[in-house]
């Protein structure tokens, strides 16, 4: 339109190049990409974007006003991103030229973050991990572009530095490990380098202490997914925090599952973890559903630790009608 035009880049501007408003946003669109002189979204009115998209061109327009654009804003607009994402409804049908300024988009907000990720806090960093490696398993050509995102190499690199791996808390820790623990393909250096870092930021007892139930269910599948088992691995130390009745009464079905599978995976025993776990999922039967059931029923086994208690309340609540339609 007009007026969005205007208020991009001019009216005089739109004069001299004599185009209609479509066919001047998708060139301008297409310059700005190519020359990455540029990180506003410039669309057709019609179709309607979808919600992304429309989050995409506020946040982009919002960018633009800003001569020096600060590595936190695109932090919170990828986050803000995010949540939108996992909010769509699945199976949405989105127009593939939307698909492609979204794709495009996304990816100049990263180069941003790559560039400037310097001037990020450790928690900044923690949330920008968070955010690109939760919008790659969104969608499988997110995963394909962000994949080799160089911005969340930068990232890692940069929240590996010493004086902030010193100030991140369990919960950060938590979310990073978890994070990259989604991502495939993730280069096994720098994966080592995140597990063994982040492992002796958890060897603090201060740490420890402050770290949540989610949070503990995060980190365990985090370096379940990375494959990270050194010996002695890292997980026979969080037991002991992991198995407090303080930690465990807070853990969900879902928290269990991870815990239990992430031990079970690396082959960690720690028979008072797993009995810990038993007694806090029989009593919250009633949540689990028929993937955090057969999770939980197939890490006791692979462990070899019997519980005929757990392995009851399992076969009831798998024979339950809103689980065994599910199975």
């Amino acid at each position: 339109r007009p007026s969005m035009l205007r208020l991009l880049v001019g009216a005089q501007t739109c004069r001299l190049l004599q185009l209609a408003p479509a066919q001047f946003s998708r060139q301008w669109l297409h310059a700005c990409h190519r020359h990455n002189a540029a990180r506003v979204a410039c669309y057709s009115s019609t179709p309607p974007c979808p919600e992304p998209a429309a989050l995409l061109r506020r946040a982009l327009k919002r960018m633009e006003r800003q001569a020096d654009t600060k590595p936190a804003v695109v932090v919170n607009e990828l986050s803000e991103l995010m949540v939108t994402f996992l909010s769509h409804r699945s199976g949405h049908s989105v127009d593939p030229e939307d698909w492609n300024n979204i794709i495009s988009e996304i990816d100049a907000l990263c180069t941003v973050l790559q560039e400037r990720c310097g001037k990020l806090s450790a928690t900044q960093c923690a949330k920008a991990i968070h955010a690109i490696c939760t919008l790659a398993r969104r969608d499988r050509r997110l995963e394909n572009m962000l994949s080799g995102c160089k911005a969340l190499a930068a990232l890692a690199d940069e929240v590996l530095k010493p004086q902030k791996v010193a100030v991140l808390t369990g919960q950060e820790v938590g979310t990073i490990l978890w994070a990259f623990g989604r991502v495939r393909g993730l280069d096994p250096t720098l994966r080592n380098r995140l597990c063994e870092a982040l492992s002796a930021r958890l060897q603090e007892e201060a740490v420890l202490k402050a770290t949540t139930a989610k949070a503990f269910a995060n980190i365990a599948h985090g370096l379940g997914k990375m494959r990270f088992n050194p010996d002695p691995n890292p997980l026979k130390a969080l037991g002991q925090w992991v198995r407090r009745e303080e930690v465990v009464a807070k853990l969900t079905a879902q928290g269990v599952s991870n815990i239990a599978w992430a031990y079970a995976s690396l082959r960690v025993g720690d028979p008072e973890l797993f009995k810990a776990l038993a007694i806090h999922a029989m009593q919250i039967i009633g949540t689990f559903n028929s993937q955090t059931v057969s999770v939980v029923a197939w890490s006791y086994a692979t462990i070899s630790i019997k519980n005929e208690g757990l392995m009851g309340a399992l076969a009831e609540r798998v024979m339950t009608p809103d689980v065994m339609q599910k199975v």
